[in-house]
């Protein structure tokens, strides 16, 4: 029943944002139409993004319309939403953002004509909305998660307490007076409780429902049950403003929180009516009140500081001597911590205790002992000492009171602590008096005395401090044991790690009474010589013997392979490392020992390099060498270079020294063979004409041993036609076998040679085109003397004109064909040719050979364009050319025949 409660928040659900939830079926009694609460305590560790997410509570879904509710905190503002009677969200959010790591209790309520959401019992936001809701029946509701899987999850993230439905709209100022009280039947809206989840079960699956419905839910997915922090008790009181608090517990004492600083929003207190299950802290003593404990709550505040006024006059259990023994303990709020003091100060004539800028937390009240057998106590819990030893006594009390201390009855001139240390026998007690008041108390004396048992050491230790671990003896009686700096469990002592001085030993005997007792001696270790070892070189066993005087103070001697009077061998000793030891006897007879690593090496490798051949007007050539850092000489070398501009022709030497790091000296060499130049020559070239055929370029010396280079690209050739008129540089280089180079160069010129002539025919005459430069050619080669512009042929044949330029550049005229005009008086041919003369301008030649050519010429040896005319038997139509004389000349291989014929 919802009155079998258990004390305070007890325990809560913490869910891990990710897929646990707490599932509680479909009730009637969670479908209101008309109104509803919705109330819960939460701590969130984490927000999500929108709104929609951190399901506190959710019953609602799509499916089929939007139906039900759901109270959420998703960007860190608290929204309560419901859906109308139409479908339709109504949401109200909170002004206030939520902080992550903090306490808060949330309620979502619809009145029928507003959808509110209170942070704390402050309205943080409201939307007006008059109707009915849409009922989601048929669908689970959910703790920690969306109640309608298929629209995504939206898992809360953190830890929620106490969650409680209503049937009904709760009053601003229910929500105030029952958010830090646990539902009980005096609660004004009782009987409309619709589910009431307290999550006090603290273990496995089921979250009973206390609402009286019975409507257990479901812990899916493994959410796990953890102690709570909410502000929870079976009454409690607010203020809502800088106010006094004042509430008063049933057994007559009354909580009073006043003096509130830090302006928090609201301050609530609250008390349990249960034995706390927290126990006090160890320095805590006396008893703890059974029936009541109270509470302070207030969203998180570092600026916010009250005092505590506790009137305990009306609580009957303290009444008279007891009440001197009031204070009041604190813990952190919740379920969790434990009790310890605070700086509570007692006024025994108003039967109160103030307690000065308190924090939120919870506190009860307690009585320190005042059983006089009791308020004295020893650290060991025993009133005896070992000899040569201490005892701390304790009093039952704390700093609230004054104390003064007595020994054999005498007072204890400056002791007033709460404890005291004593390391001699006699009879001890305290009084304890508490400040501002007349309450003291006096303990029951108490004997202290020692106990021991004697032990001697005739050990004498007067050895060098380098000596090794030494076994100590000769302690009395026997079955003891051995201590001291340096000094091991199975009893050696070790002069090397103690060093040099005065060292106290100990030798311990535990007797019957279990007292530990022991006596020393002073161990001398005399001190040995520091030695101090200079770095050692690496060395080359082709070096030279080396001193020994890397170590210091001098005046040992060395030993080891290679050492011989105290010098250093490579060659004896050998590759590799050796070792080598130093030994130092001390005026005190303290002998102090060292060594030290020689290392000999092979001499490292070194190399000189540079190209084998040069020519003796080269650049400088770079010299490498490897390593950096040694010697070049040679007779053309200025380092890092060889100059063949100043060595000899032929074989050269460069020589490289290098000390090594380890002293060697090491040689190299190289050689490089230096070469003189090949001398070159190349003739004057005559000037050719653009026309004049391409040819090989020749004539340069050495012959057969170098290559042609015009205008900078090379070629072995040279074409006048493609160049074309102009000068052009012709270069002959040569490179020997040693890569000795030389060239030499001319230039050539280009001239443009004239027009291709053309030849005319007017009569028995030939004409040149060019009026200049021309001479006549037959078959037989230059005519003597004709240099004209025109040319008579005697005979028949052939001719060609050349015309030749100022640069002496020629062109030659295609041939023609000259034969004299004029009717041969045989004929060559049975050609008949009729009729003749014409009068219509047809003539018929009739007997041709297969490849006879015919012309037609008029009378002044003008050619007539008729075609090319191929047949034995041919039709010429001379009509078009009018009445007169003509020539028509038949060719037959190399001969021609001239008939007359008049139209």
């Amino acid at each position: 029943s919802v009155m079998a409660q258990k004390p305070g928040s007890l325990t809560a659900v913490d869910f891990d944002g990710t897929d646990d939830y707490v599932s509680v079926p479909d009730q009637t009694a969670l479908n209101p139409t008309t109104k509803i609460t919705v109330e819960a305590w939460i701590k969130a560790d984490e927000f999500a993004k929108t709104n929609f997410g951190n399901s506190i509570l959710c019953k609602h879904g799509w499916s089929t319309g939007n139906k039900g509710f759901v109270l959420r905190c998703g960007d860190g503002k608290a929204n309560f939403n419901i859906a109308n009677a139409s479908g339709a969200w109504v949401e109200a959010v909170s002004a206030s953002i939520l902080k992550t790591g903090n306490w808060y209790h949330i309620a979502g309520v619809f009145n029928g004509d507003s959808v509110l959401v209170y942070i704390n019992g402050n309205l943080e936001g409201a939307t007006a909305y008059s109707g009915a809701m849409s009922p989601s029946t048929g669908l689970a509701a959910k703790i920690g998660d969306i109640a309608y899987t298929a629209q995504g999850n939206r898992y809360f993230k953190g830890q929620i307490d106490e969650v409680r439905v209503w049937n009904t709209a709760l009053s601003k100022a229910n929500i105030r007076n029952w958010m830090c009280r646990k539902v009980s039947a005096s609660h004004p809206d009782f009987t409309n409780l619709a589910a009431y989840y307290k999550l006090d079960e603290g273990s496995g699956v089921d979250a009973k429902d206390k609402s009286g419905n019975a409507n257990t839910g479901t812990l899916t997915n493994g959410p796990k049950w953890i102690t709570s922090g909410a502000a929870l008790g079976d009454s409690s009181a607010h203020v809502y403003g800088t106010s006094t608090l004042v509430l008063p517990s049933k057994y007559g004492d009354v909580f009073t929180v006043k003096n509130i600083s830090g302006a928090p929003a609201m301050v609530h207190t609250y008390i349990t009516y249960d034995t706390t299950v927290q126990a006090a802290s160890k320095n805590v003593l006396g008893a703890i009140d059974s029936t009541h404990f109270y509470g302070v709550y207030y969203e998180t505040n570092t600026a916010v500081k009250f005092d505590i006024n506790y009137d305990f006059k009306n609580l009957a259990k303290v009444q008279g001597a007891k009440k001197c023994g009031v204070n009041m303990l604190y813990k952190i709020p919740g379920n969790i911590g434990s009790w310890d003091y605070t700086p509570s100060k007692l006024y025994d004539g108003g039967d109160s205790l103030v307690i000065k800028k308190q924090t939120k937390n919870e506190f009860v009240m307690a009585l320190y002992q005042t059983d006089s057998t009791k308020l004295l106590s020893t650290n060991t819990g025993r009133n005896w000492f070992c000899g040569g030893d201490s005892l701390m006594l304790i009093a039952a009390a704390n700093d609230s009171f004054t104390y003064v201390w007595y020994k054999n009855s005498g007072v204890l001139a400056g002791k007033t602590k709460k404890n005291l240390w004593v390391s001699s026998d006699g009879i001890y007690k305290v009084k304890m008096s508490r400040r501002g008041t007349s309450c003291s108390f006096t303990s029951s004396a108490m004997p202290i005395g020692s106990r021991s048992t004697l032990v001697t050491w005739g050990l004498s230790l007067n050895i060098c401090e380098n000596n090794d671990s030494i076994a100590l003896t000769q302690g009395s009686p026997n079955g003891g044991f051995y201590s001291g700096k340096w000094v091991t469990s199975n009893g050696f002592f070790h002069p090397k790690k103690a060093g040099a001085g005065n060292h106290t030993l100990f030798y311990n005997l535990l007797d019957s009474n279990n007292c530990t007792n022991k006596t020393s001696i002073v161990a001398q270790l005399n001190d040995t010589t520091k030695l101090t070892v200079s770095a050692w070189p690496d060395l080359c066993i082709t070096g030279a013997k080396v001193n020994l005087d890397n170590v210091s103070p001098s005046g040992g001697i060395y030993k080891g392979l290679g050492v011989v009077s105290n010098t250093f061998s490579p060659v004896l000793a050998g590759l590799g490392t050796k070792l080598i030891s130093y030994t130092l006897t001390k005026a005190n007879s303290c002998i102090s020992k060292t060594s030290f690593k020689a290392i000999v090496h092979t001499p490292d490798s070194i190399s000189v390099t540079l190209k084998d051949k040069a020519c003796s007007f080269d650049e400088p050539i770079a010299i490498h060498t490897f390593p950096k850092g040694g010697v070049l000489k040679g007779s053309a070398v200025i380092a890092p270079n060889f100059y063949p501009l100043f060595a000899t022709k032929g074989w050269n030497w460069v020589y490289y020294n290098f000390t090594e790091s380890h002293q060697c000296l090491v040689r190299d060499s190289a050689r490089i063979y230096v070469a003189d130049i090949t001398k070159t020559t190349l003739p004057k070239w005559p000037s050719v004409c653009d026309n004049t055929p391409e040819f090989n370029l020749s004539g340069g010396q050495p012959k057969d041993s170098g290559v042609y280079w015009v205008q900078g690209i090379k070629s072995a050739k040279f074409n006048p036609a493609a160049k074309g008129k102009g000068l052009y540089k012709i270069e002959y280089k040569v490179v020997n076998y040693f890569g000795c180079r030389d060239s030499s160069s001319a230039t050539l010129r280009v001239n443009v040679s004239p027009l291709k002539p053309s030849i005319s025919v007017s009569g028995n005459t030939l004409q040149s085109s060019s009026a200049f430069g021309n001479q006549w050619l037959d078959k037989n080669g230059l005519i003597s003397g004709a240099t004209q512009e025109t040319f008579a042929p005697v005979v028949d044949g052939y001719y060609f004109v050349k015309v030749t330029n100022d640069s002496s550049c020629s062109k030659l005229s295609d041939s023609v064909q000259f034969a004299k005009i004029g009717i041969n008086e045989t004929p060559q041919h049975l050609v008949t040719i009729f009729p003749n003369p014409s009068y219509n301008g047809i003539i018929h030649l009739k007997g041709l050979s297969d490849y006879a050519e015919i012309q037609v010429f008029n009378i002044v040896g003008s050619e007539l364009n008729l075609g090319k005319i191929e047949s034995k038997n041919t039709v010429l139509d001379l009509s078009k050319y009018g009445h007169g004389t003509f020539i028509i000349r038949i060719k037959t291989g190399d001969s021609f025949t001239n008939y007359r014929v008049i139209l």
